[in-house]
């Protein structure tokens, strides 16, 4: 199985500091315009065709990233808000379900540090210290290994590679030079 952690694209500022208005912040255009230039990437190169869902947090700017990438990428995974992938959750509990999970190749649509707190939590086994931070709008590429961590009895989660935003900006600067 493999499992695509994606951080959702640029939001808007927040009005007040409150969680409601946190959990109501939309994409800024930059960030619309980066979740479809995202999506159109992995349309070309396929490498995320074979994904059955695409598990977003409750946020709107998660929701949002999720549906754009998806309809640029051309994938017929399916969109479904989960509870436990908003920023400060414990990734345990999506630890959980993904040792579980039988449904296929999987995209997870978050947040920082939770992303890079499951990722740390799947390849290491244990939840710290944390290994990885995502930049808004990159992709790190998991895939599930056939053994298990000896202490927890967990899956054992295998790096594919992380694909950071600044790489799709460069190209876009390179191919325009040409």
């Amino acid at each position: 199985m493999r499992l695509w952690l994606l951080r959702h694209t640029h939001a808007v500022p927040a009005e007040d500091e409150s969680p409601a208005a946190d959990a109501r912040r939309a994409l800024s255009p930059e960030g619309r315009a980066a979740a479809v230039e995202l999506g159109k990437f992995f349309r070309r190169n396929a490498a995320m065709d074979a994904a059955t869902a695409c598990w977003h947090s409750p946020l709107l700017r998660a929701r949002e990233t999720a549906a754009l990438f998806r309809r640029a990428a051309g994938l017929a995974a399916r969109l479904r808000e989960v509870a436990g992938l908003a920023p400060e959750d414990d990734p345990a509990a999506v630890a959980s379900r993904l040792d579980r999970w039988a449904g296929g190749d999987l995209i997870l649509v978050g947040h920082e540090p939770h992303l890079g707190a499951l990722g740390t939590r799947l390849i290491r086994g244990r939840p710290g210290p944390v290994q990885f931070e995502l930049k808004k709008g990159a992709v790190f590429a998991l895939e599930r290994g056939g053994d298990k961590h000896r202490k927890t009895g967990r899956r054992r989660w295998i790096v594919r590679w992380l694909l950071a935003p600044a790489l799709l900006r460069d190209r876009g600067r390179r191919e325009a030079r040409a």
